[in-house]
């Protein structure tokens, strides 16, 4: 078993592992016009599949990312990076790509920066380490410029290396969180809370104070609490209500109505700085779909069941 296997197979090893250690020149290619990312993607994969015998390139390119091409390629961050879960495998792969095109607009305009990884399908921990690197170095422009004003695939790769890019031990909440983009304040009332769930389709929409605090949620619901109360629940004879009695009592009184009235406090809630695990734990536990991101009070984000599942079985 070389260094990089074991590095990677053996977690318990307190060897950092560099993420130009899945990667060699060889697997760097320059391209000029006319070159699409459909076909780097082929090319990337041919050169894995001749450097170290990936398998049937074709039925990769194929099964894997034509069926999922437009969830691949939906970001539009530089560089555009494609993953192909492997089975029979236990090593991490990456294939590198950069497309000049012959324009007189500056570099990180007119080129293209695609990476491709090959990971062992059962072993999810080692793609999201991988993304992570990358995604953290890529958020400096600086960096992606130097990579595509780079002249050769030595040059580059000498970049990867120099600038000491390493796997994280752990992955955290804030990895792979979402960012909140739609709540309420502490200050909105019934008719707010109604006007946003049909607006967005949310079932679940977290309240905030003046100062960002999560202070808990409006449901779904909650809100079909507050229009059926208990006792209608246990009525045998519900001729007298068919015509959405409780409904009009509630519409009568949603301006009227704050959320301290109907809001949920006790919500599931993890750290942006823990293991992304406990999230999956932690909405299991509790039987939700979703569990809000704090730093300390404050609410930065949100994991819910759908992306976590998204991010570890098709990661």
């Amino acid at each position: 078993m070389d260094f990089f296997t074991c590095c990677v197979m053996n977690p318990k090893r307190k060897h950092r592992v560099k993420i130009s250690s899945f990667f060699s020149p060889e697997n760097i290619e320059f391209y000029g016009d006319p070159i699409n990312t459909d076909q780097l993607v082929l090319k990337l994969l041919q050169n894995l599949a001749l450097n170290y015998g990936i398998g049937n390139v074709v039925s990769l390119f194929n099964n894997i990312y034509q069926n999922n091409r437009t969830k691949l390629l939906t970001n539009n961050c530089k560089p555009k990076i494609v993953t192909f879960p492997l089975h029979n495998t236990d090593k991490t792969l990456i294939a590198i790509a950069i497309a000049k095109n012959n324009t007189d607009n500056p570099p990180s305009e007119s080129s293209e920066l695609l990476i491709i990884i090959t990971y062992p399908k059962a072993n999810p921990d080692i793609i999201l380490k991988v993304k992570k690197a990358f995604n953290d170095y890529f958020i400096n422009p600086d960096f992606i410029n130097e990579i595509l004003q780079s002249k050769n695939s030595k040059s580059i790769w000498n970049i990867f290396d120099q600038a000491d890019i390493f796997l994280a031990d752990t992955i955290l909440v804030q990895d792979y969180m979402d960012i909140v983009e739609v709540y309420l304040n502490e200050s909105n009332n019934l008719k707010d809370a109604i006007d946003m769930f049909l607006k967005t389709k949310k079932l679940n929409i977290p309240v905030i104070d003046v100062e960002g605090n999560l202070i808990g949620e409006v449901t779904a619901k909650e809100l079909m609490d507050v229009c059926l109360p208990r006792y209608i629940l246990w009525m045998d004879d519900i001729d007298p209500i068919v015509h959405f009695e409780p409904f009009q009592n509630m519409l009568e009184q949603e301006e009227n109505t704050w959320l301290a009235e109907i809001l949920h406090y006790n919500v599931s809630v993890v750290q942006k700085n823990e293991p992304l695990m406990k999230a999956a734990i932690q909405m299991t536990k509790r039987e939700v779909s979703q569990a809000y991101v704090l730093d300390d009070k404050k609410l930065v984000g949100i994991i819910t069941i759908e992306s976590f599942l998204n991010t570890i079985l098709r990661a």
